[in-house]
């Protein structure tokens, strides 16, 4: 079977590979060296990259130069997890496991991955997932928090997203950070990141944000344009809410200084009423969602400028169709399903 395998032409193998990719495809890599010069491009074309490991061995900047050298080569959709609740309540800043601040991580990456990876199409920012119990060697929160240990400014996000911009062939963009990811004190106007997320919005077809700082300069790359093919996108989800599971340090996402002051809470309805006015300088748009929570019960809804009409989302899926609102008779058991919120096969 496997000589039989070895005739067939590398086109038709790398279908198979591609198929083999959840069942165990690097071990695949070690059958023969002719299926390795064609699956491994396959096996790196998709990588989850942990920012915070617990062996200090495995931490990204200790990656096998081999490994690195295929990462730069292949890669072409990267997930970058970021801590979950688990693994926080195990960090301390005396323990080996921090030995490097989240800022240390992020400047790796936008300074040591990023503008090598030439051929990348899609990037996510997003949560891993919960370690298991069993692994877990509970210290409890110092008095410092961990988690104000494990945030970023962003300040520290500012050269990622122009990283991303050198990109050619980026179309899939996903963000998903929140108070705990990200510092909302005292940030410096300077430090609004919307004008250069509009212009990445502008120019990929996929475009999911979730962000503790956002203003209208988020549409500001579509201030002029009416000529057809000026903007890629095609679908577009960003939402203001910070999520009930995040211990409510902010409810909704809080306004730039630089254009609201400070400490102002985005209006949804400004952002819905922005939308509204830029989808039509949107030629290929065929959606257009701005996500929040109503009050008291912290519904999740989705308003859609597209289809000028409202959806009921999850929590935690809010990139998902969600169920058009007719009436409010949808049961809230609906809205907290613990699912991947760039969930959608393996193209994350």
């Amino acid at each position: 079977m496997a000589i039989q395998l070895l005739d067939l032409p590398s086109e038709i193998l790398a279908i198979i590979f591609r198929m083999l990719r959840g069942e165990g495809l690097n071990t695949t890599l070690m059958v023969s060296s002719t299926w390795k010069d064609i699956a491994e491009p396959v096996a790196y074309e998709f990588a989850r990259l942990k920012l915070l490991k617990r062996n200090r061995a495995n931490e990204p900047w200790n990656m096998p130069a081999k490994s690195l050298e295929l990462l730069q080569t292949h890669v072409q959709h990267l997930a970058i997890l970021t801590p979950s609740y688990s693994v926080r309540d195990e960090v301390h800043p005396d323990d080996n496991f921090a030995s490097r601040t989240m800022s240390d991580r992020y400047a790796w990456l936008c300074e040591a991955l990023l503008p090598k990876l030439l051929r990348l199409k899609s990037f996510s920012i997003r949560r891993g997932p919960a370690q298991p119990a069993t692994s877990l060697h509970w210290i409890g929160l110092s008095p410092a928090g961990n988690d104000q240990y494990l945030r970023i400014t962003m300040d520290k996000l500012l050269p990622v997203l122009r990283s991303l911009s050198t990109l050619q062939y980026l179309d899939f963009l996903g963000l998903d950070l929140r108070p705990k990811d990200i510092d909302t004190s005292g940030a410096h106007p300077s430090e609004c990141c919307c004008g250069q997320l509009s212009m990445l919005m502008k120019r990929v077809k996929t475009f999911y944000l979730r962000l503790p700082y956002i203003c209208t300069n988020i549409f500001s790359a579509f201030q002029n344009d009416t000529a057809s093919g000026s903007s890629y996108l095609q679908d577009c989800v960003i939402n203001t809410s910070m999520g009930l599971g995040d211990d409510l340090v902010i409810e909704h996402a809080t306004g730039c200084s630089s254009s609201m002051g400070p400490n102002k809470t985005v209006n949804p309805a400004y952002l819905q009423t922005e939308a509204q006015e830029k989808v039509k300088r949107m030629p290929h748009i065929e959606r257009l969602r701005i996500v929040y929570h109503t009050y008291p019960l912290g519904n999740t809804q989705a308003y859609d400028a597209v289809k000028d009409k409202h959806f009921r989302v999850s929590e935690q899926n809010w990139t998902e169709v969600g169920k058009e609102i007719k009436d409010d008779q949808a049961s809230d058991s609906e809205l907290f399903d613990d699912v991947d919120v760039f969930d959608s096969d393996d193209n994350t």
